[in-house]
């Protein structure tokens, strides 16, 4: 593990090495049956399958182990609920219709955009281009 400065903790510290920039269940679904994402681009007016696509973008400069943990503990875990595989799964947000929209509840607002904050914070670490 490279040594340098946690970016939540401040410390100086092991970092993870290839650590998600992004939680990689917000993108998880489009992986295929063997854990490899297929993209598609299109190119001279034809739609042409990509299969060389790089899952995720890892930088190993943002966290230790720890901070790393405690994000996972405290909103990742939470917010996993909300992906298409937590509905799958049986999770069910208790949903109200209106004419003027819908009313969610059971849902821990704060919680969860704290996790979308902590998405933009991450992606706002890093130090890869792009």
């Amino acid at each position: 593990m490279k040594t340098g400065i946690c970016q939540l903790c401040l410390e100086t510290k092991p970092l993870i090495k290839n650590a998600h920039v992004l939680t990689e269940f917000l993108y998880d679904d489009l992986y295929n049956d063997k854990h490899k994402m297929t993209a598609f681009k299109f190119s001279k007016g034809q739609l042409k399958r990509n299969d060389n696509v790089q899952k995720g973008t890892r930088d190993d400069s943002l966290f230790c182990q720890k901070c790393d943990r405690f994000f996972g503990d405290q909103y990742e875990n939470y917010a996993r609920k909300f992906s298409i595989k937590g509905l799958k799964k049986g999770y069910e947000p208790k949903v109200k219709s209106y004419d003027w929209g819908v009313e969610i509840f059971n849902v821990d607002f704060q919680k969860y955009y704290r996790f979308l904050l902590l998405q933009l914070w991450r992606m706002s670490l890093s130090k890869l281009e792009g």
